[in-house]
C-alpha cells in the first residue's frame, strides 16, 4: 500500500470512529437509541432486547465514551495528517501503541464484565487502525 493510500485509510478509519461516537451521542436524545441497544445487545449475545439505556447510569456512560471515542477519532486524524504524513515511523508508533492500548484495555474488561461479543467486534476497530500502517510499503527515491 502506498503512504498516500495508508494516510487515506487512516484518515476514513478515523471518520469511522467519529461517525460511531456521533451515533451513541445522538442515541442519548433522538430515536437512533434503538441502534445503540442493539449494539448493546449485541454485545451481551444472546439478542434478547434485554440491555437499554433508559437509566441514568448508561446515559452518563455513553456520553463519555462518545465523547472520547469523537475526540480520539479527531487526535488520530490529526496525527495522520501532520505526524503520520511526514514522519510515517513515528505517526506510526503512536497510532499503533494508542490502538494497541485500547484494544487490549477494551477487550479484557469487556470480557470480564461478560460482553465478551464486543472483543470480536473490536478486532475490527484494531484492523481498520493497524492495516494501514502494518501495510504500508516503503517508496524509494528513483
Amino acid at each position: 500500500m502506498s503512504h498516500s493510500s495508508s494516510i487515506f485509510y487512516l484518515k476514513l478509519a478515523s471518520e469511522i470512529l467519529i461517525g460511531f461516537g456521533t451515533l451513541f451521542f445522538f442515541a442519548l436524545f433522538t430515536p437512533v437509541s434503538v441502534l445503540a441497544e442493539f449494539f448493546a445487545d449485541l454485545v451481551f449475545l444472546p439478542l434478547d432486547g434485554l440491555q437499554t439505556f433508559n437509566n441514568p447510569e448508561s446515559k452518563i456512560l455513553i456520553a463519555i465514551m462518545s465523547g472520547i471515542s469523537i475526540g480520539w477519532g479527531i487526535m488520530i486524524y490529526m496525527i495522520t495528517n501532520t505526524v503520520y504524513t511526514n514522519d510515517p515511523k513515528l505517526g506510526g508508533q503512536i497510532i499503533l501503541t494508542a490502538v494497541l492500548t485500547w484494544f487490549i484495555i477494551d477487550s479484557t474488561a469487556s470480557v470480564l464484565v461478560g460482553a465478551w461479543f464486543n472483543a470480536v467486534l473490536n478486532t475490527g476497530f484494531l484492523a481498520i487502525f493497524i492495516t494501514p500502517i502494518l501495510l504500508r510499503k516503503e517508496t524509494v527515491a528513483a
